[in-house]
């Protein structure tokens, strides 16, 4: 898969996100996906170009599995389309 299937991938997940009716579980795999794509381009980018793109480490940081960011679920669905917002402009942007 390239760059831009992931990005989708994410985008679908952090859509679907935005739904109440999401279980827990869900939201966890979510954030090792997101987490994992983003430290993907991070370390492809940096390979590539030598820059360290901040926001997809802001991104990373924030979704990571292992150390968990307590934030509302209101906070979180903001999170989630803001980031939503910044992969479409990422996957815009490659084009």
């Amino acid at each position: 898969m390239n760059k831009n299937s992931w990005y989708i991938v994410c985008c679908i997940m952090l859509g679907l996100a935005i739904l109440p009716v999401m279980p827990y579980g869900y939201y966890m795999l979510l954030r090792v996906v997101i987490c994992g794509v983003c430290l993907w381009q991070i370390i492809t980018l940096y390979n590539n170009k030598g820059t360290l793109p901040v926001g997809l480490c802001l991104i990373a940081l924030l979704y990571n599995p292992i150390f968990s960011v307590g934030l509302t679920r209101g906070v979180w669905t903001i999170l989630n389309i803001a980031t939503l917002i910044y992969f479409i402009s990422n996957m815009k942007a490659t084009k």
